[in-house]
């Protein structure tokens, strides 16, 4: 396991609830004015936004990658895939918890 993957590099923000040899199943929560520490998905994920509405997501050197709030139309959709991806931190700059249910793909079906 990399030491950057979420529930080992950011434990307090990413909870294991699922695990078996095809997914596994995170609980992900980001308090308010909070910024979970610099982690990867390395596996794709099927995501589903519980709650939270902005934040700020930057790189392994502090640069920004997105910053919701520039973009006056951001929604954040209820159920959203996301490939494989590269360490980040991410900032919750909104006015609630960040809360997603990440269910990671481990191998595809065949």
């Amino acid at each position: 396991m990399d030491e950057l993957d979420g529930p080992i590099a950011a434990p307090d923000n990413h909870k294991v609830i699922f695990e078996n040899e095809l997914v596994r199943v995170l609980d992900i929560v980001i308090p308010v004015g909070t910024t979970a520490p610099l982690h990867t998905h390395w596996t794709p994920t099927l995501l589903y936004h519980v709650s939270g509405d902005h934040s700020i997501r930057r790189d392994a050197a502090g640069g920004i990658l997105r910053d919701t709030r520039a973009d006056p139309g951001f929604q954040n959709d209820k159920v959203t895939f996301q490939p494989p991806t590269q360490a980040h931190t991410l900032e919750n700059t909104g006015s609630e918890d960040i809360h997603v249910i990440g269910v990671e793909l481990k191998a595809h079906a065949g």
